[in-house]
């Protein structure tokens, strides 16, 4: 199939640092790092500090501007603070910077220290943003990869090995496992490829 050159397969046109095979590798990585950080053993809790009321107008699926007050603080002697609100919601703050916020919904979202950022749903589903080089990797529970890429071009890989790929001019290709390439209408995109790409949420 004759291509233009700014078309050619998808492991030569991305820039090194964005690659989705450097994403890969690095999201295991930080995986690990993220995950020790986040498990630490905890020194005793301190008597909790007198409630503070305070609302918020949640922007969650666990309700639109949806009003919670603040029902319970509790500070750490390490310096963790975590915060229980009366619509479910969790937020703990970390020491080193980390935000985790969890929702009555099932959704996880973490603010880590360097600009990361992780959703995770109840569903299984994982969207993962690396600051670093402007890329969300959305992780389904299939085994399913999106990556949206800071050129806006978006990939995904199925795990038998197929890709598709939309590219910033809306040209659409699909790569089959065997190599073979051809592009194909929008129409013919699998549904999660045309999902909007992921946000940084609260």
């Amino acid at each position: 199939l004759a291509t233009p050159s700014a078309h050619q397969a998808t492991g030569a046109m991305q820039p090194k640092a964005v690659s989705s095979n450097h994403l890969h590798s690095t999201s295991q990585q930080i995986g690990k790092q993220h995950r020790t950080e986040l498990n630490a053993k905890q020194p005793a809790v301190l008597p909790p500090h007198s409630l503070q009321r305070a609302t918020y107008m949640s922007s969650s699926a666990d309700g639109p501007n949806r009003p919670a007050e603040l029902a319970q603080e509790v500070r750490h002697a390490d310096g963790k603070v975590e915060r229980y609100y009366t619509n479910g919601r969790k937020s703990v703050e970390f020491s080193n910077g980390t935000r985790k916020v969890s929702h009555a919904d099932g959704l996880t979202i973490i603010h880590f220290a360097n600009g990361d950022i992780k959703r995770q749903y109840a569903d299984g589903r994982i969207d993962y943003f690396y600051s670093e080089v402007g890329t969300w990797h959305t992780t389904h529970h299939n085994g399913l990869e999106v990556f949206y890429f800071p050129t806006g071009q978006i990939e995904a890989h199925h795990p038998g090995g197929l890709k598709e790929i939309i590219f910033v001019d809306g040209l659409v290709r699909r790569v089959l496992p065997d190599g073979t390439e051809e592009n194909i209408p929008p129409h013919m995109l699998s549904d999660a490829v045309r999902q909007p790409k992921p946000n940084a949420g609260c």
